[in-house]
């Protein structure tokens, strides 16, 4: 049961982590006019 639930943790931060990137680099692709990533 622990290691279950830890491993969520872990997942939910890795799915936030790369969510929060992807908003990131839209919003500076944006604003700042980066490349896009092909």
């Amino acid at each position: 049961m622990t290691k279950t639930s830890r491993y969520f943790i872990k997942t939910s931060f890795l799915c936030f982590g790369l969510g929060m990137m992807s908003g990131i680099w839209q919003y500076g692709h944006y604003v700042y006019d980066w490349a896009a990533p092909d």
